[in-house]
């Protein structure tokens, strides 16, 4: 992964404190992955009870299955995707549904910025990030989910990755919006 390898060469030039100040945005998948190969898997979290994160546990434990017998190419990380993105609804449902207790509501935010560090993407200052990632939506629990907003993101350093490969993205996208936009020049 070219964003890893960045991120490594990036901290031989920061200082501890810094350190944790950088995210690499990644996919749904990819930060449950994360997640799932670098924690307590017997953790419990206020939403361990939730039908959609037993799928995604279960998924989850497939994954495992499969890259221990190196079948990764067997598994499904769109599955995977689509259970996180209805986890995430869920736990912003929740979210919503605890309206003034704040007890609960930080509780519930907690545990989920331990899977999803992408919740939490207003505490970093270096962002690590595809070009495709960059055009697409970022999922916050506290607001909706949103584009990239440049005043909020100012004093950020963000660093984007496989522009190249991006930009017949780009051009098609600038091409339909021209498209749909109707304009009198009489």
């Amino acid at each position: 992964n070219t964003l890893n390898d960045f991120k490594n060469k990036l901290f031989n030039n920061l200082n501890e404190e810094d350190k944790d100040k950088v995210l690499i945005l990644k996919s749904i998948s990819d930060e449950l992955i994360d997640w799932y190969e670098n924690n307590e898997l017997e953790e419990t979290y206020c939403f361990s009870d939730l039908k959609e994160f037993k799928k995604v546990s279960t998924l989850l434990e497939s994954y495992r299955i499969l890259k221990k017998n190196q079948l990764l190419n067997n598994f499904d990380e769109n599955e995977l995707n689509k259970a996180g993105g209805l986890l995430l609804n869920k736990i912003k449902k929740q979210y919503f549904d605890y309206k003034d207790n704040k007890k609960l509501k930080d509780d519930l935010l907690k545990d989920a910025k331990k899977i999803f560090k992408s919740l939490d993407i207003e505490k970093y200052t270096i962002i690590l990030t595809t070009a495709s990632k960059f055009v697409n939506k970022i999922n916050t629990i506290s607001s909706s989910n949103y584009i990239w907003n440049f005043k909020k993101f100012k004093n950020f350093l963000v660093f984007l990755d496989e522009f190249d490969s991006q930009k017949h993205y780009y051009l098609d996208s600038i091409i339909s919006k021209s498209l749909s936009t109707s304009v009198d020049l009489v």
